[in-house]
């Protein structure tokens, strides 16, 4: 498996950054089940980041789990959440990926995300099916 990431994004010399997802992407997820619990990591989602990391390509986890103003609003201890973060991904031998502290969308060369529909760039085209989104969202447009 070869990695691709989106090399024009990132201009020539900078170093490549991809962000990932915790929760349904990095670690299994059903639903919340508390700030405490992390779920079993998914195999081929830490395959990955093990082969980008290789690539020489910076990985960083990016979470809701990080949001402050959420955790203020909800009770949580957003430097705890954080050294939870780091301590699992050790566990699993992914010390080397970064746990984004700030709010918002991290920069990065590439995204991946249980969430995401892709949206050609510039080109105004959908590349999941509108069909795709209706699952997701659970309805009919």
């Amino acid at each position: 498996m070869s990695v691709d990431v989106f090399t024009d994004l990132g201009g020539k010399g900078r170093q490549q950054i991809v962000a990932i997802d915790l929760d349904g992407t990095l670690a299994h997820y059903d639903h919340w089940r508390g700030p405490e619990h992390i779920g079993a990591p998914v195999t081929e989602a830490i395959a990955i980041c093990h082969l980008l990391h290789k690539a020489g390509i910076k990985v960083t986890v990016y979470t809701c789990r990080t949001n402050k103003t959420m955790n203020e609003i909800s009770g949580i201890n957003t430097a705890r959440m954080i050294r939870d973060i780091g301590a699992w991904l050790h566990e699993w031998d992914l010390g080397f990926i970064h746990v984004n502290e700030d709010e918002g969308k991290p920069f990065a060369s590439a995204y991946i995300d249980d969430r995401a529909v892709y949206f050609k760039r510039n080109g105004g085209e959908l590349v999941e099916t509108i069909s795709d989104l209706e699952r997701m969202l659970g309805v009919d447009l």
